[in-house]
């Protein structure tokens, strides 16, 4: 609750289960996937798909406390976000590309395991609905995309 997010909003170790190291780690990974979300655009798909792997490697190393928090600021993101109703008012292949990520974190807001608000938790329900609608639109425009969406949303709703 508040003392991790005092923790995490001072870089500090956590006197009970936490080492500075441990929170330089998990800081890393974190600006890591949201400067790729941020950075890669429409046409780098590969890069795009691993975002999911880069979240799933993370998950499955974290507890579910720092999950729902990382997702929760990574959903809340200013960068994110904007690059999210960007990718949204223009119908982006760029959706299609990173819909493992927007199928998870929804996914965790729907289940209750990630507080957002309201507002946060309609974006990402839209930019699933709308990576959905790019994929039927053009399933990537290569038979490959049709595996990839799969184990995308696959490993989205199992995770």
């Amino acid at each position: 609750g508040k003392c991790r997010e005092e923790l995490v909003k001072r870089n500090a170790p956590c006197p009970w289960c936490r080492t500075e190291m441990v929170w330089q780690t998990v800081f890393g990974v974190l600006d890591g996937l949201k400067g790729a979300t941020r950075g890669f655009r429409e046409g780098q798909h590969d890069e795009l798909a691993n975002l999911m792997a880069m979240w799933q490697e993370y998950e499955m190393c974290r507890t579910k406390s720092d999950i729902s928090l990382f997702a929760r600021e990574m959903a809340t993101d200013a960068a994110v976000v904007a690059r999210l109703e960007g990718a949204l008012a223009q119908s982006s292949g760029w959706l299609r590309d990173t819909a493992g990520l927007w199928i998870r974190f929804y996914s965790l807001y729907a289940d209750g395991e990630a507080e957002l608000s309201q507002v946060d938790g309609e974006r990402l329900r839209r930019s699933v609905e709308a990576s959905i609608e790019a994929f039927e639109r053009d399933h990537g425009g290569h038979p490959d995309f049709v595996g990839a969406m799969y184990q995308q949303a696959a490993v989205a709703v199992l995770s």
